[in-house]
């Protein structure tokens, strides 16, 4: 018995760093997911308000093609619906891609070179394939 207590305490404290390091890392996490939490309630509250809000990377993204002297807009700014129970039903459809980005046809591919160079910076970001309008426009 002895032994096995032995052998149990000798595992233990060959372990203990690993159980520490996994510890703080939980608590690294949970800290993380409160904040996201708190921004997302935060937005969801302004947005029952009436003051809808973007969500902090499609800003960031905005920002970056206007610097690469883009113009650009969201959907969200060009799809206008005025009656409340279709815009709520239009948004929940839509999801995310309500803040997805606009840009001219001949800007599309660069704008998406952009997105994809910065991924982690731009996360949940989506440039609208307008390269596809224009050839419809065309037929």
């Amino acid at each position: 018995m002895e032994r096995l207590i032995d052998a149990a305490r000798d595992a233990s404290r060959r372990n203990i760093q690993k159980l520490r390091d996994r510890r703080d890392t939980a608590i690294t996490e949970a800290g993380k997911l409160r904040a996201e939490i708190a921004e997302v309630t935060e937005r969801r509250t302004r947005a029952e308000q009436g003051q809808i809000t973007l969500d902090p990377c499609t800003v960031a993204l905005m920002s970056k093609l206007s610097e690469a002297r883009m113009k650009s807009c969201r959907l969200c700014e060009v799809a206008e619906i005025v009656e409340n129970d279709w815009r709520e039903a239009a948004e929940a459809l839509l999801g995310r891609d309500r803040e997805a980005i606009i840009v001219e046809p001949d800007e599309a591919a660069r704008a998406v070179e952009i997105l994809r160079g910065n991924r982690d910076s731009y996360r949940g970001c989506r440039i609208v394939n307008t390269r596809r309008l224009a050839d419809h426009g065309r037929e």
